[in-house]
């Protein structure tokens, strides 16, 4: 059985992230103080919910939270990166995710999973950039991952 819940922050000048950081329903926070966050292709973010049996009765926990922080410089999810804050499959809501630089610039090419089950609430999504993001693009990126 998998724990549930937790808390993972690093921080460092510039950071690079390219493997697996899961903290089921739990929170994953980077941040690079003073300059580039890189989340490479071989990333997976997993703040994921979970469906958790005790005895004959399943219980299902929302998805957790993901910040991704550049404080001076830019922000840059790879193609073929992973960020799952999914709710269970079965049940629970969506947790959320928050892409800040408000200094630079934000590159989202990667996969953000915000799916909750039918009647459960969706992802939810924040986006903090000095520079112009493409709307329709990231219209198109959300909509793909569940988030509402």
């Amino acid at each position: 059985m998998s724990p549930v819940g937790g808390t993972v922050n690093l921080v460092g000048g510039t950071v690079s992230v390219d493997t697996t950081i899961r903290a089921l329903s739990g929170r994953v926070g980077i941040e690079a103080a003073s300059g580039d966050l890189d989340i490479g292709s071989g990333a997976k973010l997993d703040v994921s919910g979970v469906a958790k049996t005790f005895y004959d009765a399943t219980e299902y926990t929302s998805g957790g939270a993901l910040s991704l922080r550049a404080d001076r410089g830019d922000l840059n999810v790879a193609s073929g990166a992973s960020l799952d804050f999914s709710g269970a499959a079965s049940g629970g809501n969506a947790g959320s995710v928050a892409f800040i630089a408000p200094e630079g610039a934000v590159s989202l090419a990667g996969t953000l999973d915000g799916r909750a089950a039918t009647g459960y609430t969706g992802g939810s999504f924040t986006l903090d950039s000095k520079a112009a993001a493409d709307l329709d693009a990231l219209a198109a990126l959300l909509a793909t991952g569940g988030n509402q």
